[in-house]
């Protein structure tokens, strides 16, 4: 049987895009906001969000399929997440 590795499921990431506020969050609404509006997660692959002690937003994602690592927002996250 072949072993079939998993897709990234789990991102940290620390830059953001400017206009966002996101050095002053106050909710997890506006993570989620920043997630879906700026990196255009699709909603359903949001599975958790968080702000770390050191600011950086922590993303962890469900229902990963094959043809999810293909599209732009998931090739995006890999090189942002990457970045940080």
């Amino acid at each position: 049987m072949k072993n079939v590795t998993e897709p990234e499921r789990y991102f940290i990431i620390s830059d953001f895009e400017e206009g966002w506020g996101m050095e002053e969050v106050q909710c997890e609404e506006q993570l989620y906001d920043y997630c879906v509006e700026a990196l255009f997660i699709p909603e359903d692959k949001i599975e958790e969000l968080n702000m770390n002690d050191s600011y950086s937003l922590e993303v962890t994602l469900n229902n990963i399929e094959l043809e999810d690592l293909g599209e732009d927002w998931y090739v995006n996250l890999m090189k942002i997440s990457k970045d940080s």
